[in-house]
């Protein structure tokens, strides 16, 4: 009991008659006699407990004179008040940045589940899905900015190829699935382009926007590197034979060449004047179509520094002719026993049968010939260039008539073909476009 007694009086501060009182009263259970006392005497402990901690070191007046004034409590002085800005210029450019590089880095098709895969994986997904379908042509885009892409056209002697995307239009991911991963394409710009690709809410496709003024996207360009001029553009996508028949001229044309920059008039003039006929088959339109867009007076000028190869060369290898000291190009003397037509008949003969569309073992040849004509057949690609050769006197009255002529690759600064032995597959000719000359 007094342990309790104790206690209670810890608790509550009670003197001792009260606090016996009150655990006589609760059967000395403190819980509820502490309870009761503060049930009881409470606000009166309350009270003066709160007048005993207001002010423990106030002064006593013990005489009768003026109560001094209480002691206040200390107020620090407001702090002054700043206008300023919350946010400076670089934050805001930087913001602004950042969200543009945001935007250019939304991918429409982007695959998460791929990603995830793939990541899981630790190595690369060959898994197909749209991000695959719609990816930019990686292999053959420039990595840089416009201007090093401009050096690096002009270094290399070669037209500039920009193609400026957008993200919101569906004809820029349409680019990427059929144009830029057709076979023959890429070959076309991998020979004689440099290309690069920009999206428009990037910081470079901002400037070409605004310098090219450019208001519908897509749009592909070609660029001339020596003076920055566009002598094409195309709007939207582009089919890979339509690209393929607009770029030729500039196959034809070096950067340097003083009529590069009429090639864009001189085509649509072209165009203009020359519709294609009618009653043709696919193959003969789209040869039409290409011839359309050729420059006419080139090829058929002498070629000097080249293999020729008259009518005769159908049937027999080249020998040299030595018409001139300086001249060491093998050349055949036509044979006059046989008229232009008997010649045509036997390099039919040697025509291999062509392989179907289907067929891994074929490969479409595309020869353009002197007059500006375009013809395209495929050769099984075991077969020598021999067969181009022959395929060139089918389709050319005089080159059977025993006019001297070369073959030669499309792009600018290719050697004429010397070794018709080889294989189309060997000489990498594939899908290539080659174009006949002249040599007298």
């Amino acid at each position: 009991m007094d342990e309790v007694m104790a206690n209670f009086t810890d608790i509550t501060g009670a003197d001792h008659s009260t606090a016996q009182g009150l655990l006589e009263a609760t059967n000395y259970d403190l819980e509820q006699a502490v309870g009761l006392f503060f049930a009881t005497h409470g606000e009166a402990a309350g009270s003066a407990s709160g007048a005993a901690h207001s002010h423990p070191s106030a002064p006593m007046d013990t005489g009768g004179g003026p109560m001094p004034h209480p002691m206040e409590e200390h107020v620090r002085p407001p702090l002054p008040a700043v206008r300023d800005r919350l946010y400076g210029e670089t934050f805001t450019s930087r913001g602004a940045s950042g969200s543009q590089s945001h935007q250019q880095e939304v991918q429409a098709f982007r695959d998460f589940k791929a990603e995830t895969s793939k990541s899981r994986a630790g190595g690369k997904s060959n898994q197909p899905g749209l991000a695959g379908l719609f990816e930019p042509p990686h292999d053959l885009m420039f990595k840089g900015t416009l201007e090093e892409a401009k050096a690096a056209a002009l270094e290399q002697s070669r037209w500039l190829l920009i193609n400026v995307q957008s993200n919101s239009e569906f004809a820029s991911h349409q680019l990427n699935r059929d144009t830029w991963s057709d076979d023959t394409v890429k070959t076309i710009i991998r020979g004689s382009f440099i290309f690069w690709q920009v999206n428009d809410a990037s910081e470079n496709g901002s400037k070409v926007k605004a310098f090219y003024r450019l208001t519908e996207l897509p749009v592909t360009l070609v660029i001339d590197p020596v003076t920055g001029a566009s002598p094409k553009a195309w709007t939207g996508a582009i089919e890979p034979q339509r690209l393929i028949e607009e770029l030729v001229p500039f196959l034809d044309h070096d950067i340097h060449d003083p009529a590069a920059l009429q090639l864009g008039s001189h085509l649509k003039r072209k165009k203009r004047s020359s519709p294609p006929p009618k009653g043709l088959t696919e193959d003969e339109e789209l040869a039409m179509a290409l011839a359309m867009s050729a420059e006419d007076a080139h090829g058929s000028g002498p070629a000097e520094d080249a293999p020729s190869y008259s009518a005769d060369a159908s049937l027999s290898k080249a020998e040299p002719v030595t018409e001139d000291a300086d001249d060491d190009i093998p050349e055949e003397a036509p044979m006059p026993s046989k008229s232009a037509a008997d010649v045509a008949k036997e390099a039919e003969e040697q025509l291999p049968p062509e392989p179907g569309a289907g067929d891994a073992a074929g490969c479409g040849v595309l020869v353009r010939f002197p007059d500006g004509q375009r013809r395209q057949r495929r050769f099984p690609r075991s077969a020598s260039l021999d067969v181009v050769r022959a395929f060139c006197l089918v389709h050319s009255e005089e080159a059977a008539a025993g006019r001297p002529f070369a073959i030669v690759e499309s792009m600018p600064g290719s050697n004429p073909l010397e070794d018709m032995t080889k294989t189309i597959e060997e000489a990498n000719l594939a899908g290539a476009m080659l174009v006949m000359r002249w040599l007298s």
